[in-house]
C-alpha cells in the first residue's frame, strides 16, 4: 500500500569543455526522495502520508488501525479528491483549520479526525498526512489542541526535511 515518493529536479548545467564531447549546456536529471509514502493517487490528485526520519509514520499508522469501515469512508474521500482534484468540496468532511490550526486541513469522519497539508500544484492536489485520532466527546477538548499542536510540529519537521532538499512538491 506504501511506497517512497521521489521527485525529478531538473537542473541545468554547463559540461566543462570536451566533457561528452561538448560544451553545451546539458539538463541534468536527479532524483530526490521525499519523507513520504504514496497512500493513493489519481488523475487530478495525490495523497501521501510524512515519513519521519526515524521510519514512523503516523497519518499511514492511524489509518492502518482504525475500524475497517472508518477506512472505507476515508478512502471514499481521497477517492473523492482524486477523480475531482482542486474542484472537490466538502466542508463538512474535508476543510481548512482555523486559528492556531492554520495552514493545516482536516479530514473528518465521525469522531475521526485526519491532520494534513493541502497544496495544489498546477491542476492537481497533493495532500501529505500528518497524523489522525478519534475524538472521545463532542466539543473542542484539551487532547484536540495536543494532536492539532502535534500536527504542526510534524508540518514544520516536514517543512525542514524539504528544504534540506531543496525541492518543493
Amino acid at each position: 500500500m506504501t511506497s517512497c515518493v521521489y521527485v525529478d529536479i531538473k537542473v541545468n548545467d554547463r559540461l566543462p569543455e570536451g566533457a561528452y564531447g561538448h560544451a553545451a549546456v546539458t539538463e541534468l536529471l536527479w532524483r530526490h526522495q521525499l519523507p513520504l509514502r504514496e497512500y493513493v493517487s489519481g488523475p487530478l490528485a495525490r495523497v501521501a502520508c510524512y515519513e519521519r526520519g526515524n521510519g514512523r509514520c503516523p497519518g499511514c499508522e492511524f489509518l492502518d488501525e482504525i475500524e475497517q469501515n472508518m477506512q472505507r469512508k476515508f478512502a471514499g474521500q481521497f477517492d473523492a479528491l482524486t477523480k475531482q482534484g482542486p474542484t472537490y468540496c466538502n466542508w463538512q468532511r474535508f476543510r481548512p483549520l482555523t486559528g492556531l490550526g492554520k495552514p493545516l486541513w482536516e479530514f473528518k469522519e465521525f469522531d475521526h479526525r485526519l491532520y494534513c497539508h493541502r497544496q495544489v500544484v498546477k491542476d492537481r492536489i497533493v495532500v501529505v498526512v500528518f497524523n489522525g485520532w478519534a475524538k472521545d466527546k463532542s466539543g473542542r477538548t484539551a487532547r484536540e489542541d495536543r494532536e492539532i499542536q502535534r500536527a504542526q510540529a510534524l508540518y514544520a519537521e516536514f517543512l525542514d526535511e524539504l528544504s534540506k532538499g531543496e525541492c518543493k512538491l
